[in-house]
C-alpha cells in the first residue's frame, strides 16, 4: 500500500513539475520594440534569451534522487533487520 502512495506522489510531483514548466514555456515573448525614428542606427538594445528554464527539471531530479536513495536506505534496512525504520 505505501509503495502505491509513494508512486502516486511521485507521479504527482513530477506532473506538477512538467505542468509548471509548460506554463512557464507557453508564456509569448512580446515582439521588440521598434527602433523609431533614429536616424544613427542606434536602433533597440538586444533581446536576451529567458535565463534559468531549466530549473524545474534539475529541482525534479534532485527530489527524484532523493527518493530514490531513501527507497535504497529504507530497503537495505528492511533486508536487514526484517522491518522498516
Amino acid at each position: 500500500m505505501r509503495n502505491k502512495i509513494y508512486k502516486f506522489f511521485l507521479l504527482l510531483s513530477l506532473f506538477a513539475a512538467v505542468s509548471i514548466g509548460v506554463a512557464r514555456a507557453d508564456d509569448p515573448v512580446p515582439d521588440p520594440p521598434d527602433p523609431g525614428g533614429n536616424p544613427t542606427g542606434g536602433g533597440a538594445g538586444p533581446v536576451g534569451s529567458p535565463i534559468g528554464g531549466g530549473v524545474e527539471i534539475l529541482i525534479v531530479m534532485g527530489i527524484s534522487y532523493a527518493g530514490l536513495k531513501i527507497y535504497g536506505i529504507r530497503k537495505k534496512a528492511k533486508d536487514i533487520h526484517g522491518d522498516v525504520i
